[in-house]
């Protein structure tokens, strides 16, 4: 079973920076596969990614997530 964490606990594993550039602060968590793909296990840590805004609206842009 994979665990369900918080926020913070993500923002502290990639130690507060964006995992696409690693060079801006992160700002948000990205859900990988939305919430209305995966609404009992969107929370897991696999399915959760800290982003800074920049790359955020990357990603949303080119995703359509």
């Amino acid at each position: 079973m994979v665990e369900v964490v918080s926020d913070q606990v993500i923002f502290d594993f990639y130690r507060g920076r964006c995992v696409l550039c690693w060079v801006n602060p992160s700002v948000t968590i990205h859900e990988i596969e939305p919430r209305s793909k995966r609404p009992k296990t969107w929370r897991e840590f696999d399915n959760r990614a800290p982003l800074c805004d920049e790359c955020h609206r990357f990603v949303t842009a080119n995703t359509g997530a």
